[in-house]
Parts: structure tokens; sequence; C-alpha cells
């Protein structure tokens, strides 16, 4: 089956426009309200560890029910902070590749226990990247999430294909605002 040139054009834009709509609508949540989608605040330098700090737990989550195109929707790395079901289905759907089939179904989670926090890299050209929450830093009046991106070495040869790096966990829920704290790094291979 061959498409003509404007039906490719009509296609690219009507994505163009979803994946517009999405970010205008998630860049309108604040991250620290509870019960909305919003991406969390980020930190230009690393803060040093606080004396008043506890650790919190988290667990990873299985992303089968994510489509790969999260990474074509954020210019840069993001954290999102999920605090109810329809936010989960909105991150779900935010710049997605479905059409007309059928959407997998989104986790259940406990979200008067539990939140969802994701952190969602660009679309990077080959193997070699990934993104990875490490550890939180739970302040009185806010969380810092310290994660690490780590970068293809370009010493080495990797496989010419693009990826979508993203961390996806659970942890308890707070109304605490989440500040992510990103370290980049050249991976060794």
């Amino acid at each position: 089956m061959t498409y003509g040139k404007a039906a490719i054009v009509q296609t690219a834009i009507v994505c163009l426009v979803i994946i517009g709509a999405a970010i205008v609508a998630l860049l309108s949540y604040p991250a620290s309200d509870n019960g909305t989608l919003g991406i969390a605040g980020r930190v230009s330098e690393t803060p040093e560890p606080s004396a008043e700090t506890a650790p919190r737990e988290f667990v990873d989550m299985d992303t089968s029910w994510l489509d790969t195109v999260h990474g074509d929707c954020v210019s840069e790395p993001m954290l999102f902070v999920i605090r109810s079901p329809d936010d989960l289905v909105a991150f779900r759907d935010m710049g997605t590749s479905y059409s007309d089939s059928p959407r997998p179904e989104v986790p259940q989670i406990d979200f008067d226990k539990e939140l969802v926090i994701a952190l969602v890299d660009v679309w990077q050209p080959s193997t070699g990247y990934s993104i990875q929450i490490d550890e939180f830093e739970e302040r009185p009046d806010e969380i810092v999430v310290r994660a690490t991106k780590l970068t293809a070495n370009p010493e080495y040869s990797h496989a010419a294909v693009i990826t979508y790096p993203r961390h996806v966990i659970t942890t308890s829920a707070t109304d605490k605002p989440f500040i992510l704290s990103l370290t980049e790094k050249e991976t060794e291979y």
C-alpha cells in the first residue's frame, strides 16, 4: 500500500496537533497540586543533602502499557508526577501512536497510598543511552529526585536505532512537590 504526499503531510499535522495539545495540557498543571499530572521542578545545581532528610522507598514499574513515543514529547529530561487514575491515562496517551487500535490498560494503582513518578528523556539516535531514578531525598517541604542520565560513549559503536529512555516507578503518596536533580555521565562502553 502506498500513500500520497498529501496523506503523509496530513498525518504528520494531526500528530503534531495531538502532541502539542497534550504538552499544553500537561504544562498547565502545577506539579504540586494533588490530583493533577504535573511536571516537577528542576534544580540547576545538585542540592547538597539536607540534615533533615529521610530515605524514601520506590518500586520500578513494568512499562509494557506505555507507547514508545514519550521522548518525542519532551525537549529535555522531565519528571512527571502522576497522582490520579485520570492522570495515569493522560500520561499513557501523551504522544501515543495508537490511532484506532485499542489502548493497553493502565496498571491499577491505589492513589490514596501511592503515586507514580515517570522520568522521561528525549529520543536518542542510538543505543547506549539510559535514564534512571537513583534515590529520593525527602526534605521537610519538598522531595529531591536524584537521577542519572547515561549518554553513549562515542569511542564505541552503538546500534543506530531510535531509543526512548525512561524510568517509571511508584512511591508512597505525598502532596510535597518533587524537584529533579539530574547528573549526566558518559557510559563506559
